[in-house]
């Protein structure tokens, strides 16, 4: 996208920071559940707070990449390219 003239300062560095932020929810989730396991029984609020974090993320970011990243690829690349 970048080679086609989409600025890396634009939706493109949105989209990475919102990977990078589920990985962080991800990875709370998972130090939670491991904290859980280990008998701390005070951590389901940890699992859901970062689940429902998780779960708002990746719905915004899907609704991006449809809306605005796909729309800008289509006006940008060949189908060819695309494929």
């Amino acid at each position: 996208m970048i080679a086609v003239g989409v600025p890396k300062e634009g939706p493109i560095a949105v989209m990475l920071q919102e990977h990078e932020m589920g990985r962080r929810y991800v990875k709370a989730m998972s130090e939670a559940y491991a904290t859980y396991l280990a008998a701390d029984k005070s951590t389901p609020k940890d699992i859901i707070q970062n689940g429902h974090g998780y779960i708002s993320l990746l719905r915004d970011h899907i609704e991006k990449e449809n809306n605005v990243l796909f729309v800008m690829a289509d006006s940008r690349l060949s189908e060819k390219r695309q494929g």
